[in-house]
């Protein structure tokens, strides 16, 4: 039978805590918070980077209490007196999961099976907002988030970013299927950032 299930309204700003786990173990994570999304209780479009120690101990807590392995995401409401509120868990990759801040999250991921470092990608400041790719140039291309913020535009991958470009107008559902099939044809070089470094 369908469940449902009813929380209290909280009001605040949406923020996120997306990590790495080990066996139970944060090897790596990172927090925003949500400056635009893409409707209302929707995912973000923008987001800053910020310190919530909160956040983290949350994350770090329930991370080791279910064991878990791999990526995923930490949901979370900042009130206005700075203290955070637990909504949910993802587990799976999380849309914030490939910012490089402080830590490179698939960098990580890719060290710890292969036993190799990865090479160092772009990283951001606490408190730079970036606009995430393609998500806020969708919701609104005249966004002034455009002109100010930090892009996180993959464009080492020129087929995925042409098919976004061409998706404005779709519908949700039809612009996903385009992505995920130039995504999957671009795969054999999605790896291309995460070989060894060399000895040079």
């Amino acid at each position: 039978k369908p469940r449902v299930t009813i929380q209290q309204y909280l009001e605040g700003r949406p923020a996120s805590r997306a990590v790495l786990c080990w066996q139970g173990a944060v090897i790596g994570g990172l927090s925003v918070e949500a400056t635009e999304v893409s409707r209302e209780g929707g995912p973000a479009t923008v987001v800053r980077m910020i310190n919530h120690p909160e956040m983290e101990a949350a994350a770090r807590s329930l991370s080791a209490r279910f064991g878990l392995s791999g990526f995923c995401g930490y949901d979370f409401v900042i009130d206005s007196g700075g203290r955070a509120f637990l909504l949910e868990v993802n587990p799976r990759i999380t849309p914030t999961c490939h910012l490089n801040w402080r830590v490179d999250l698939i960098g990580l991921l890719f060290s710890q099976i292969t036993g190799r470092s990865g090479r160092a990608r772009q990283a951001y400041d606490v408190d730079e907002a970036i606009a995430l790719f393609p998500h806020e140039w969708l919701r609104n291309p005249a966004s002034p988030h455009l002109a100010s913020c930090s892009h996180d535009v993959p464009w080492h991958e020129p087929a995925f970013v042409r098919t976004c470009l061409a998706m404005r107008g779709a519908g949700e559902s039809s612009w996903r299927s385009a992505v995920h099939t130039a995504w999957m044809r671009a795969g054999a070089s999605r790896g291309r950032e995460y070989l060894p470094k060399s000895d040079e």
